[in-house]
């Protein structure tokens, strides 16, 4: 008994472990703390197992069966038997979850019994529901009707009509498997009514979805798509999440109608919602959708991938439906690629799978599968015997389709073996039922046809109520017609009074924009007029005081500095443009001068970018002495030693750029300590405004920047300037 209660110990620490990060509510919490701290091994540990289970049954049913297991495994090491009608029905569910029926029954069928000593007409309803859903799962049609009956009497007697409206609901889709339409739309209608009564928005969508089903089975695809269209629009309208079936069955309509790519879309949209919600299993189903969809399409790599990955999380919720869906679907990919041996293993795996949740209409199809793989590969003895289970399903469940393809199989197969008399007949009963599904399909498309009629002849009427309607506004807009023409003549004489008044008010613009051109221009002229003459007076005062000093060698090399230096500024005073080679040559013989002619020499450097051809660019001229000016005469104050200028002239990103750069006090400070500024801030102004001017010229920006270094934590001030040009490929 010892050794029980350790190993019961250690099975619980394992699975709390596994649960700590998944917790959903407040209550799981306290549950899962409350298991963490009763240290013994009892049946209050049974108490808070099963209520655990219960919580988390919904949400998770994998690890609730785990949970459901230990519990189990207590009570036999306790010899603690306990049961409650409650914890059978949730071991129902957890059962009919995993695709094991029989045991959900059994569980069911036990809670059933409990609650009907209990007299709990709700729940005595709820079980007789839910067996139905298990017979229905497991093909089990007639006992499906029978429960679904039970449990709509129950509900009947508590008056609950959204709950009878569901069992109407599975009534009519029992009673479409028994191919009864008579009776399954008939408990549509009673379904649909309840629900609309009550306002139950899911329920009327539920109906919706199941006659697109309907609808789908007989064939008729448009009715099929306008009620499948009806639940997707009310599932989105109110935020559900059986938009994810929908949207499916939207997907399945495409698919049947060779429209893959319009199904895809569908499929990956419904994938979407599942992997939202994190529902493993409709995720696995999504993907095996859209696995089947790249198939149909030949893309075999695809199509595996999308199978594999389905398989994964099946496999890893332990949904044995869906698992074996994608190894089936697996040996049908294989098979067409030929690649036997894979196919084989795939169509086992799955037939093991079926049998184990006894669904047939999966196992019929898993022998068909092996059985095509044992034919291919002539193992005809092999065939047979899959062929033969096959046949005994389809024959018992009236899967006419597959039964019609086991009997091709078993052509095949005694034609192979030499058996010629059995071949004919097998092939004979392969016809018959190949005719007869042609049949059926044919009168499924007839019936398509008869709604497209329906639907033309809907169409053709409501053209007519149109034209009638278009013959009546026809006649009441020819009495509209002069008021219009009134209308439109007044509306063309407002518009053109507005464009001569717009005229008459962009010439007075032009002409102002003209005037202001103009003033600029003539400033500009007069600011250069008053530089050369106030430069000139400065200049030859500074070569008298040389002759003076009998600085004979230095005076000479100023005179030639300045003779130059005037002849270019007089040259350049004529044109609108210069080249830059010019305008440079200007700068630096300014630049010469001015050092000769102070006390306090400074340094100063005059840096062209290499891929600058100086000759080749074009630019209005004294737009760079002026910033050189103000940088002499203001921006070294005291200073006496280590002065200097840079003046940096490069081309980016189709952008002429100009940088003059000081080490002086900085503008900021300058601007403090001397009022005396007028004449740099005419010239910046003056030199802004041209700027602007120019840059309207020249067809491109044109801008300057002027700011103190000590925001980089310099000395100083830079001047940037964007300067317009043209270039010149001479």
């Amino acid at each position: 008994m010892k050794k029980n209660y350790h190993l019961i110990s250690f099975l619980c620490l394992i699975l709390l472990f596994q649960l700590t990060t998944n917790a959903q509510t407040e209550k799981v919490d306290h549950l899962q703390k409350e298991i963490e701290q009763h240290n013994e091994q009892d049946s209050t540990m049974i108490g808070l197992l099963h209520t655990y289970m219960f919580e988390l049954h919904t949400t998770d049913v994998k690890k609730a069966d785990s949970i459901l297991q230990i519990s189990e495994k207590l009570a036999a090491a306790l010899n603690y038997y306990t049961e409650t009608a409650e914890i059978s029905y949730v071991k129902g569910n957890i059962k009919k979850q995993t695709g094991q029926y029989k045991k959900a029954i059994n569980y069911y069928s036990q809670s059933l019994k409990q609650y009907k000593k209990q007299e709990k007409k709700d729940s005595i309803a709820l079980c007789y529901y839910d067996i139905a859903v298990v017979n229905y799962y497991d093909h089990d049609y007639n006992a499906a009707i029978q429960n679904f009956e039970n449990a709509l009497t129950h509900y009947s007697l508590i008056e609950n009509k959204n709950k009878m409206a569901s069992s109407y609901n599975g009534l009519a889709i029992s009673y479409s498997e028994t191919g009864n339409t008579e009776k399954m739309f008939a408990h549509y209608n009673k379904a649909l009514s309840l629900f609309e009564e009550t306002n139950n928005q899911k329920g009327i969508m539920q109906c919706y979805n199941n006659l697109g089903v309907a609808y789908y089975d007989k064939g008729n695809y448009p009715l099929a798509m306008d009620n499948y269209t009806k639940a997707l629009n009310i599932a989105k309208k109110i935020n559900s999440t059986t938009a994810f079936k929908a949207l499916n069955n939207v997907g399945l309509i495409h698919k049947h109608t060779e429209n893959y790519d319009k199904a895809l879309n569908y499929y990956n949209e419904a994938l979407q919602i599942a992997k939202r919600l994190n529902e493993k299993s409709n995720v696995a189903q999504c993907l095996n959708n859209i696995g089947v969809i790249y198939l149909k399409k030949g893309d075999y790599d695809t199509a595996e991938k999308k199978y594999l990955e389905g398989l994964a999380i099946a496999d890893s919720i332990a949904d044995l439906q869906s698992t074996s869906l994608c190894y089936n679907n697996l040996g049908n990919l294989n098979l067409k690629k030929k690649e036997y041996r894979l196919a084989l293993k795939y169509y086992k795996k799955a037939l093991v799978l079926k049998k184990e949740v006894n669904h047939l209409f999966g196992i019929c199809h898993s022998n068909i599968g092996i059985a095509t793989v044992y034919v291919e590969t002539k193992q005809y003895s092999k065939a047979l015997l899959f062929a033969k289970e096959a046949q005994l399903i389809a024959q018992s469940n009236h899967y006419l389709s597959e039964e019609s393809e086991v009997y091709n199989l078993m052509f095949q197969i005694y034609e192979g073996t030499q058996h010629y008399k059995e071949a004919l007949f097998n092939l004979k009963k392969h016809k018959t039922f190949s005719d007869s599904l042609l049949n059926k399909k044919s009168i499924q498309k007839i019936t398509q046809l008869e709604y497209d009629y329906k639907y033309q002849t809907q169409l053709k009427l409501a053209s007519l109520r149109e034209e009638k309607l278009t013959k009546k506004i026809n006649l009441s807009s020819q009495d509209l017609k002069k008021a219009e023409q009134n209308f439109l003549i007044f509306v063309i004489f407002f518009l053109l009074s507005l464009i001569i008044l717009g005229g008459v008010i962009f010439y007075l613009k032009f002409r102002n924009i003209s005037s202001t051109t103009q003033n600029i221009i003539i400033e500009q002229k007069l600011l250069r007029s008053q530089m050369t003459s106030h430069f000139i007076f400065n200049s030859l005062s500074v070569l008298q005081g040389m002759i003076l000093s009998k600085e004979e060698k230095k005076s000479v090399s100023y005179l030639s500095k300045f003779s130059k230096l005037l002849r270019i500024i007089l040259e350049n005073s004529r044109d609108k443009i210069v080249s830059l080679s010019e305008e440079i040559k200007a700068i630096d013989n300014y630049l010469v001068l001015q050092d000769l002619g102070t006390r306090f020499p400074y340094n100063y450097s005059i840096s062209v970018a290499e891929n600058i051809d100086t000759k080749k660019y074009k630019i209005p001229p004294m737009l760079i002495q002026p910033f050189v000016e103000n940088a002499i005469e203001h921006a070294f104050g005291n200073m006496q030693e280590n002065k200097k200028i840079a003046i940096n002239i490069t081309f980016e990103n189709q952008k002429l750029l100009c940088t003059i750069t000081d080490n002086g006090i900085g503008i900021e400070a300058h601007q403090k300590h001397n009022k005396k500024k007028y004449k740099h801030s005419l010239a910046t102004t003056i030199t802004s405004e041209r700027i602007a001017m120019l840059s309207k010229d020249f067809k491109m920006k044109g801008c300057i920047s002027i700011v103190d270094r000590k925001i980089t934590s310099e000395q100083g001030t830079l001047v940037t300037m964007v300067i317009p040009y043209k270039r010149s490929e001479l």
